[in-house]
């Protein structure tokens, strides 16, 4: 593993996290590895649309697609940046649904299991506790509910978004954070879909009906 990374080079090697759903742990553990093609450049290997016309006139978006396992950070209508996640396993699924930035924390412990020590903490349903935060991505959903990051992710969200603005008495939402949209369906049952790509280059791609139903889902009260 040291001599791919040091043959690709730091942010090739990101790609190849990416690609796979993997953390560095993880992918030393892994048997195979999903490589990109010399070819293509970053960009090129997001499966998210470069931009989105129809959130033009939103400043940030970040959309969550679960059965891809990948976010997408949208300013104005143009993706930002792209990255893996892992979101909650088949006992604790993360729920779909449009949700706003409520509060942050550079470190958190979990109410749930005080062992669950979570960096970079973006809390997006403080009655359920779902957040985005950086922890183990083992290449598949195995979270509580809550959407894990690579650590380099973690700490761009945390920074990029912004959180709710509350009344004096934390009473009242005078503004909403940054818009997220958890969507689509996770196949527990079926190889994940990133173990494709060698043989079906846009198996990750999201489709237009996809892409609608995020959409539908961001046009949806909270």
């Amino acid at each position: 593993m040291a001599r791919l990374q040091a043959r690709l080079g730091a942010d090739r090697f990101l790609d190849v996290l990416k690609l796979n759903r993997l953390d560095r742990s993880h992918a030393l553990l892994a048997d195979t590895l999903v490589l990109p093609d010399d070819s293509l450049r970053t960009a090129e290997l997001s499966p998210w649309p470069l931009r989105l016309e129809a959130i033009d006139s939103i400043p940030k978006t970040l959309l969550v697609s679960l059965r891809i396992q990948a976010f997408g950070a949208y300013e104005n209508g143009r993706l930002t940046r792209w990255g893996p996640i892992s979101s909650g396993g088949p006992n604790a699924p993360s729920r779909t649904g449009r949700y706003a930035v409520c509060w942050k924390a550079r470190l958190h412990v979990s109410t749930s299991d005080t062992t669950w020590i979570m960096p970079w903490t973006v809390n997006i349903d403080p009655e359920v506790g779902t957040a985005l935060h950086q922890y183990s991505l083992p290449g598949l959903p195995a979270s509580h509910c809550c959407i894990r990051l690579l650590t380099e992710d973690a700490m761009w969200i945390y920074d990029w978004v912004a959180t709710w603005k509350l009344s004096g008495d934390g009473r009242t939402i005078l503004i909403r954070g940054t818009p997220v949209v958890l969507f689509g369906d996770y196949d527990f049952q079926a190889p994940p879909p990133w173990r494709r790509l060698p043989v079906d280059p846009g198996a990750t791609d999201l489709t237009s009906a996809e892409m609608a139903s995020a959409l539908r889902l961001l046009q949806a009260p909270e």
